[in-house]
């Protein structure tokens, strides 16, 4: 049995911000389906700075989470230590 041990690679920035937004919906699903998440509204990924807003119902918790240089994995790690839910 052969183990895959390359790492996948981000071909171009379109393809790795699709992917870090496609996160940021699936992740903004679980949360919201937690109590303690009922009121979040959105995880929106900005590109151009690497930067994830957390929008909250109440209109006043904005959260701006910084991604820069993020796997996904440390990205979701990100986000879910800096909304404190």
């Amino acid at each position: 049995m052969k183990i895959r041990t390359e790492k996948k690679t981000y071909t171009n920035i379109a393809t790795k911000a699709k992917t870090k937004q496609a996160i940021c919906d699936q992740l903004c699903r679980t949360i919201q389906m937690t109590e303690a998440g009922d009121d979040l509204e959105a995880l929106r990924y900005d590109p151009d700075n690497e930067i994830v807003h957390a929008d909250f119902a109440n209109n006043y918790d904005l959260r701006l989470i910084n991604v820069a240089y993020d796997s996904g994995w440390a990205m979701i790690k990100d986000i879910v230590n800096n909304i404190h839910l």
